[in-house]
């Protein structure tokens, strides 16, 4: 397993290990919704097919457009 459950201000997060790096991630107000956000995204960062979505402005998305 390669992952945690930490707490943040008023907020649970699922915390995944992808090599060197951490990726948190958003679970809910309680322990129970981390836990079924990490339970959800384990398996594609074990597979390796975890897909981390970069956000982008809608700047360079028009650039990226044309």
């Amino acid at each position: 397993m390669r992952g945690s459950i930490c707490k943040k201000g008023n907020k649970y997060y699922a915390v995944l290990a992808i090599g060197s790096k951490r990726k948190w991630i958003k679970g809910g107000d309680t322990i129970k919704d981390a836990e079924r956000v990490l339970n959800e995204n384990l398996p594609t960062v074990q597979d390796g097919t975890f897909k981390d979505i970069k956000k982008t402005t809608f700047r360079e998305f028009w650039k990226d457009m044309g």
